[in-house]
């Protein structure tokens, strides 16, 4: 009887701190950042200030989990060196969005990702990547910055089959109205 009792009582205290680490993982957003060398410039300025507006929007709101990608993906674990992130390398975009989704899918999270649609280096196709994303059913927007025709139409297929957007974009006014849209998207889910 005694080792019912604690059990029982072992289960009351485990119980709460299970049912909240739950409620809390609903409330993340997974950000991925193309760092590479393609987003040298002001792409990368303007990816990174678009990041630090999502960052500052939601921060309160929502738990953001913030990584940057070029051939292998980094977290970022403080929002506050986003300024210093600086563009390197080839691009393994495909791959980077696979892994993103995954963390998104153990979180239960919509994936943001800001790129500019460029793929250099990964080991997975656009079609295998599809195909592994119909499993994962996680939400991708993609805020493309002055993407070129053929990459902004694969991205258009990667979000459109995975119930998201894609905003390609031109200039900073409409990475902040693409990032708005997201925002309010995101928010109403």
């Amino acid at each position: 009887m005694r080792k019912l009792t604690k059990i029982s009582l072992l289960m009351l205290f485990l119980l709460p701190s299970l049912t909240s680490s739950f409620a809390a993982t609903s409330n993340h957003i997974v950000i991925g950042i193309d760092t590479s060398g393609s987003m040298e410039g002001a792409a990368l300025q303007e990816a990174v200030s678009t990041a630090d507006d999502i960052v500052s929007r939601l921060a309160g709101e929502k738990e953001l989990e913030i990584f940057t990608f070029a051939r292998s993906i980094t977290i970022l674990d403080d929002p506050q060196s986003l300024p210093l992130l600086q563009s390197s390398g080839y691009t393994s975009l495909y791959d980077a969005i696979w892994e993103l989704s995954k963390v998104a899918k153990g979180l239960d999270a919509p994936l943001i990702v800001i790129t500019d649609g460029k793929d250099s280096r990964s080991a997975l196709s656009v079609e295998k990547l599809l195909y592994l994303l119909e499993e994962n059913d996680v939400a991708i927007s993609i805020i493309a910055y002055q993407p070129n025709p053929a990459d902004e139409l694969r991205l258009r297929e990667i979000t459109s089959n995975n119930s998201g957007e894609i905003y390609g974009v031109d200039d900073r006014g409409e990475l902040i109205d693409a990032l708005a849209t997201v925002v309010e998207e995101i928010n109403q889910e």
